[in-house]
């Protein structure tokens, strides 16, 4: 069994603060940027699939502390040294830039992990379902993780429930993953959408028992030995997101009142005041998705 590591990718990468996050022409004077600066989102990713590294990126390793992400990184596994070399699952957004800095960073993870001759993995969710079994890097390509409207109508608490939804099937998926730990990486990434992360990781904590699963983030202070602050991680039995998935009826927003899902009220499903039903949440929908439809409890 293989441990994983799970890290948000941010754009710290690509430094230029006072551009468009989205908008490659503005980022091209970055080194680890400038091969792809006319390219979208869909070239990166074909790139990635061929192993189309361009020869500056594998010529030029990064120091340790150039990105929030490595950082983390490489200070976790100074603290517990992983006995084999782990998964890496690097969580990027669909947008030209997300990639780029994913594509970039898996680059540098797998020469420190020692396995510069292993192709880089790249999921997209939703869609895949599978990551790559043993060690390696993984970039998983999350539709809506930017959490930016697709389009001037929508609004930004629709844009989020997309990405909460996108990050359940990334949950699925590292579910059916067999490993020996989980240690998710919050320094890096897009901000809001860390209470999601969070709330997906404690519903794969309570899911799969007797895994260790732990979520820090670190302190870039120098002179400090130790920058690790670990987050604590809720934990509860899988019963209220067995019940949860059991009660969940395709294209309904509401729940039979069920006992065992109280520990989950507010977060999963709200009171309807109307009625004698509870309505589900849209995060409370992208729980329901982790748990397998054999494990769906109805009783």
């Amino acid at each position: 069994m293989t441990n994983i590591h799970l890290i948000t990718v941010g754009l710290s990468l690509l430094p230029t603060p006072l551009a468009p996050r989205n908008d490659p022409t503005a980022w091209t004077h970055s080194p680890h940027a400038l091969p792809f600066a006319d390219h979208d989102a869909d070239d990166i990713s074909a790139k990635i699939r061929a192993n189309d590294i361009p020869p500056a990126w594998a010529a030029q390793r990064l120091d340790d502390d150039e990105c929030a992400e490595l950082f983390s990184f490489v200070a976790a596994r100074r603290r517990l040294p992983d006995p084999d070399p782990p998964r890496v699952v690097l969580l990027s957004s669909d947008t030209t830039a997300g990639l780029v800095a994913a594509f970039r960073l898996a680059v540098e993870l797998r020469a420190q992990l020692g396995l510069a001759d292993e192709p880089i993995d790249l999921r997209c969710f939703p869609g895949d379902y599978a990551i790559a079994a043993g060690p390696g890097v993984t970039i998983a390509r999350v539709a809506g993780l930017s959490a930016e409207p697709a389009n001037p109508g929508e609004t930004a608490q629709r844009a989020f429930d997309k990405s909460v939804m996108s990050l359940a099937h990334v949950g699925r998926a590292l579910l059916a993953f067999s490993y020996t730990s989980l240690t998710t990486h919050l320094s890096g990434g897009y901000k809001p959408t860390i209470p999601y992360l969070i709330t997906i990781v404690e519903a794969m904590k309570s899911l799969k028992e007797n895994v260790q699963h732990k979520a820090i983030f670190t302190l870039e202070h120098p002179g400090i030995n130790d920058n690790i602050v670990e987050f604590p991680l809720r934990h509860l039995p899988p019963e209220p997101y067995q019940y949860l998935a059991g009660g969940v009826t395709p294209g309904s927003d509401f729940l039979p009142r069920q006992p065992e899902t109280v520990p989950l009220q507010g977060i999963a499903w709200v009171p309807d005041l109307s009625g004698p039903t509870r309505r589900l949440t849209k995060v409370g929908l992208a729980l329901s998705y982790l748990v397998p439809p054999d494990e769906a409890r109805h009783d």
